[in-house]
């Protein structure tokens, strides 16, 4: 169900797994120019489902974000 996984790969990048697929390894600026293209995939979920929930990536614990 999740749409967009994100792998923790080094202390900067991370694997970005896209419905279920790995598209690659991003740095950080380079995802937060990507995500952009992952609105696709929560607008699909919308049309599906009544309710979403959504968790945020960058807690304290996860620097690589």
């Amino acid at each position: 169900m999740n749409p967009v996984l994100l792998k923790p790969s080094s202390d900067t990048g991370s694997q970005v797994v896209v419905l279920g697929k790995a598209v690659k390894v991003m740095h950080t600026r380079e995802y937060h120019q990507y995500q952009r293209e992952g609105q696709a995939s929560l607008e699909k979920l919308l049309r599906q489902y009544d309710i979403i929930v959504i968790e945020a990536a960058g807690s304290p614990a996860e620097i690589n974000l």
